[in-house]
């Protein structure tokens, strides 16, 4: 029964993603819009609103997974991307390209801060599975090496904005 309930509240959800947003036009008047309306209505829907809503979900599944993977590999419900330090390298990768674009003197895009995201995020994670296959093997002392390593790198995007111009 409860499995049924976030089913339809998933698709209702789903469905009022893709009906409700900030547009003159309403799905609601459909059948009342002239057809250039209905042209951008569709295009709302079908090309901006349906692949987000869509995009959205996967990510939402792949954090999970993402999520179970490291509570099952190290044996701890409290295991997760921001005890193993990963988030804090991707931040600690936003705040270096900013930090670096700035100084350059370029505007900074969001695929850039993306970009380097995600290296942060990667630099982090191998340097947390290297530092697991060198000498620890105890999970205690890598979800503790992780939170340490979460700290350092906001410990240096604070010396970043201490050190910044703006």
């Amino acid at each position: 029964m409860k499995k049924l309930v976030l089913l339809f509240l998933l698709l209702l959800v789903f469905v009022c993603n893709l009906l409700l947003g900030s547009s003159e036009y309403s799905f609601f008047s459909w059948f009342t819009l002239s057809e250039e309306a209905r042209s951008v209505l569709q295009v709302i829907i079908f090309e901006n609103r349906l692949p987000r809503t869509l995009l959205a979900g996967i990510a939402g599944m792949g954090c999970a997974l993402v999520g179970l993977i490291l509570q099952t590999v190290f044996n701890n419900p409290l295991a997760g991307p921001t005890t193993l330090g990963i988030n804090s390298g991707a931040s600690l990768g936003v705040a270096l390209y900013y930090f670096l674009i700035s100084s350059l003197g370029f505007i900074p895009t969001g695929v850039g801060s993306t970009l380097f995201s995600v290296v942060g995020a990667l630099f982090f994670l191998l340097l947390m599975m290297l530092f697991i296959a060198l000498k620890y093997r105890s999970t205690t002392i890598v979800l503790i090496s992780g939170i340490m390593m979460g700290y350092l790198a906001y410990a240096l995007i604070e010396i970043l904005v201490q050190s910044s111009n703006a």
